[in-house]
């Protein structure tokens, strides 16, 4: 059975591709029993929040983040991050249900730049995702991100 997400995590998805000045910047979303997805946050604080509200050792979370890559011509184009987070303290029947519900979010989350598996937070420090993101990059490639 599909997860279904509802209009309001749908519009602030929408919010945060939007890429407005001060608009909600990241997401965390968590399957609930009974195959419901529930908010876990969303925010304006861009990654430092979101790595608050995602790095928990017990928990499995899926989220969103958004930065801007950003160069010398004053280009700055908007890059999302999906994270699935898997913590070091999930047992082992939580983890596999990760693969059944994945594809659920991998859909909702469409059109990321990046896709991020972490299980430490060293798994999402800056200078990996940064690695990440410029690894996705065509040929015009950001010279920092913010």
């Amino acid at each position: 059975m599909a997860l279904s997400f509802s209009e309001e995590f749908s519009n602030i998805l929408k919010e945060i591709k939007s890429g407005a000045a001060n608009s909600t910047n990241w997401l965390v979303l968590a399957e609930e029993p009974k195959g419901t997805v529930s908010l876990i946050g969303k925010g304006t604080g861009g990654y430092d929040e979101f790595i608050a509200t995602v790095v928990k050792p017990d928990h499995v979370c899926f989220g969103v983040l958004r930065i801007f890559g950003v160069d010398d011509v004053n280009s700055r184009r908007t890059k999302l991050i999906m994270v699935t987070w898997m913590g070091d303290k999930v047992t082992n029947m939580k983890k596999a249900r990760v693969s059944q519900i994945k594809p659920d979010f991998l859909k909702f989350f469409a059109g990321c730049h990046v896709e991020v598996l972490a299980e430490a937070a060293d798994d999402l420090n800056k200078a990996a995702l940064e690695k990440k993101l410029n690894a996705a990059t065509g040929a015009h490639k950001p010279t920092g991100y913010e």
